[in-house]
């Protein structure tokens, strides 16, 4: 969430500049630097080598690795140093069979490990191509089609969420309702990870 309020911000400064309002400019640009800094300091998880969720109330970083680690460096606010180390964590840790993981938590919830979701296999894939790895972007985008095209050559469709470790991978499940068939960002995913 905080790097998407980076990237918010960043954006209200530059459309600012292009109504010449520079001090609403330069307003955004402060809070989007502050906001990077606070990023970096405070959702930095040294000892684990990836970001992760501040717990504001406990005044605690949670110990618990998710996709959205790679939203920093998707956003590019991450230094070289801090992004190497979490795309190294991604290979280790989130990198499966069929594509990255979204948690490492197995819950039987829609959002937590087996599954992967089509959007943020994109958004690794675009956030280690900005720091230079790209070999692991490949291996995450070449993983994730293979599942998606095993899926489609059995059932003819796409689906909302995929299983992305152990050995069903295929159609993804859990949550409050059933797999979704033919979902607009798979379809788009799909399309811009074929391309690159």
């Amino acid at each position: 969430l905080n790097a998407l309020l980076y990237h918010l911000e960043m954006t209200l400064s530059n459309a600012s500049l292009l109504t010449d309002n520079h001090d609403a400019a330069s307003y955004y640009s402060q809070r989007a630097e502050r906001r990077k800094q606070a990023i970096n300091l405070y959702l930095w998880n040294d000892e684990q080598g990836y970001y992760g969720d501040y717990d504001w109330q406990q005044k605690v970083l949670r110990d618990q690795l998710t996709g959205a680690t790679v939203f920093p460096l998707y956003l590019n606010l991450a230094p070289v140093d801090l992004a190497d180390r979490t795309a190294r964590v991604v290979r280790e840790r989130l990198l499966k069979q069929g594509g990255m993981i979204t948690t490492t938590n197995v819950s039987g919830q829609q959002w937590d490990a087996p599954n992967g979701w089509a959007p943020l296999q994109w958004v690794a894939v675009e956030a280690l191509r900005n720091y230079g790895h790209h070999d692991l972007a490949q291996e995450i985008a070449t993983r994730f089609l293979i599942n998606v095209q095993r899926l489609y050559n059995n059932q003819h469709k796409l689906v909302e969420k995929y299983v992305v470790e152990g050995s069903g991978l295929g159609g993804g499940g859990g949550g409050e309702y059933p797999l979704q068939d033919g979902f607009g960002w798979t379809n788009g995913v799909t399309l811009k990870l074929l391309e690159l």
